[in-house]
């Protein structure tokens, strides 16, 4: 499985055109200016979302917005984008983004599509002392976006429709002509925008023998709904792509959390062999309690 893009300012090599979208245009986009153009590599700002703060009014009585949105703070910059979709379980992700900071570790921001995913979420990383990464010491901590802040999240219509119709932020595209390289489908994606570069959670590329002849298979998780949107609507607009069979796979993230128990055991598990404490806890569910609420306790 091939991850990340070598993919960068490129063209289109098969057709000018785009042909007709049912989504909204892309903007023109800018990058912050505190971005060299060499350092878009480090970060994935998404520029197609509609960032404002959710609260109206300034009185008391006005209804909270639940937040779909988490804060992961302190991941380590060596993380791949892989590694930190597989610490993440419970829920569908409409959107995540990475915020830079100096030093070794960055910011993750995580957008569920429900607010109950982002709440269930928050709750079982903390209640697990944290996300440890590798042989490190001191975990990531997660928190609620408030709905007032300006990093707020809102979704788009288009978007909130889309998923409502069950759409996720992945795709598997079948029957690629075998002519069409990893490399070129990479370029075609990424040609709907110049103005930073797309990145991947997972990009699996492989060939399928079939009676009809050999073709190609991909299958892409992207970081955001929108973004598999638009890159769907660009690779329709492609001539050699007409053929092709675009259809939306599960998000793995959308697994249940215990998932990550396991895998979080198996990770300590090493580090206390290595001679590295972990501060990490792992509840225990011992009875039930009222309305079927489980009762925990840390061993």
């Amino acid at each position: 499985m091939n991850q990340g893009n070598r993919s960068r300012d490129v063209s289109n090599q098969h057709s000018p055109g785009q042909g007709g979208s049912n989504l909204p245009p892309l903007p023109d986009l800018d990058l912050p200016e505190r971005y060299e153009q060499e350092d878009i590599t480090e970060i994935s700002e998404s520029h197609y979302a509609d960032i404002t703060p959710t609260g109206t009014g300034d009185g008391d009585d006005e209804p909270e917005i639940k937040s779909r949105g988490v804060f992961l703070r302190g991941v380590p910059r060596i993380a791949s984008h892989l590694e930190i979709f597989q610490n993440i379980r419970g829920g569908a992700i409409d959107q995540v983004s990475f915020q830079d900071r100096e030093g070794p570790l960055m910011d993750v921001n995580i957008f569920f599509t429900t607010h109950e995913a982002a709440k269930a979420y928050v709750n079982y990383v903390t209640n697990h002392g944290g996300i440890f990464w590798y042989s490190e010491r001191l975990p990531s901590e997660a928190s609620l976006i408030p709905s007032r802040d300006p990093g707020f999240l809102n979704i788009d219509e288009e978007t909130a429709k889309a998923i409502a119709e069950n759409f996720t932020r992945c795709i598997s595209i079948s029957r690629i002509p075998p002519r069409v390289s990893e490399f070129q489908l990479r370029a075609d994606i990424q040609s709907q925008t110049r103005r930073f570069r797309i990145d991947y959670e997972a990009f699996e590329f492989r060939y399928v023998g079939s009676s009809t002849g050999r073709t190609i298979t991909a299958e892409i998780k992207f970081p955001s709904v929108k973004i598999c949107m638009a890159s769907i609507e660009t690779l329709k607009g492609i001539d050699v792509y007409k053929e092709c069979i675009m259809t939306p796979i599960e998000d793995g993230c959308a697994g249940p959390l215990s998932e990550l128990e396991g895998k979080w055991r198996a990770e300590y598990e090493w580090c206390k062999s290595q001679g590295i404490f972990r501060d990490q806890r792992f509840p225990i569910a011992i009875s039930r309690g009222k309305e079927g609420e489980s009762n925990e306790k840390v061993n």
